[in-house]
């Protein structure tokens, strides 16, 4: 896979601006996902924001079941 250079000040920023919500955030994130980059779908873990690393590639994740079982239990969570 190719290596990426992350600007993790960018994304960080970006990680910022989104912080102030109330809502709840889930990254979701694989290490092989060769696509992209792994630290672009890291948050730091907080008040609201989960991090769910999971294996598989980057089209290969829409048929990894672990991603739907982690969305169905977050949505399916109490608000608040």
């Amino acid at each position: 896979f190719p290596s990426h250079d992350i600007d993790r000040e960018t994304i960080d920023k970006y990680a910022d601006d989104c912080s102030d919500s109330n809502v709840p955030m889930a990254a979701i994130f694989s290490k092989g996902d060769g696509i992209v980059p792994w630290q672009a779908g890291y948050e730091q873990e907080g008040q609201g924001a989960h991090n769910f690393p999971i294996w598989g590639s980057h089209t290969g994740m829409m048929h990894n079941g672990r991603i739907f079982w982690e969305l169905a239990r977050l949505l399916a969570a109490p608000v608040g």
